[in-house]
């Protein structure tokens, strides 16, 4: 598992992500906020979420898309959150899913 040091570290506001789509506006203690830059919304995404899908991936566990938040934006933010090492890939039945990979 990574650090909350390790993890705002990545995500510098500031820092456009997902195309420039978001823009980080702040980090503390508990969580990071987020602007979508078209619609200048602001989007909170709580160190809680961000820490428990770390520590389900870190089991090895696959999580199907959609699991870690049914809120698209929340979702994509926790998985570049949590930065390079995250994977797609998929489960035996063929849905699409997280993991836990190298990096």
């Amino acid at each position: 598992m990574q650090t909350w040091k390790q993890i705002t570290a990545r995500m510098k506001p500031g820092r456009l992500i997902k195309d420039g789509a978001y823009r980080v506006e702040s980090t503390d203690e508990k969580g990071i906020s987020i602007i979508r830059v078209a619609t200048g919304s602001k989007v909170r995404i709580t160190r809680k979420a961000i820490e428990k899908a770390d520590a389900r991936l870190a089991t090895g566990v696959l999580i199907p898309l959609r699991s870690i938040s049914y809120t698209v934006a929340v979702e994509t933010l926790i998985v570049l959150a949590l930065g390079k090492g995250i994977t797609t890939t998929t489960d035996k039945a063929g849905v699409a899913c997280y993991a836990k990979g190298e990096g």
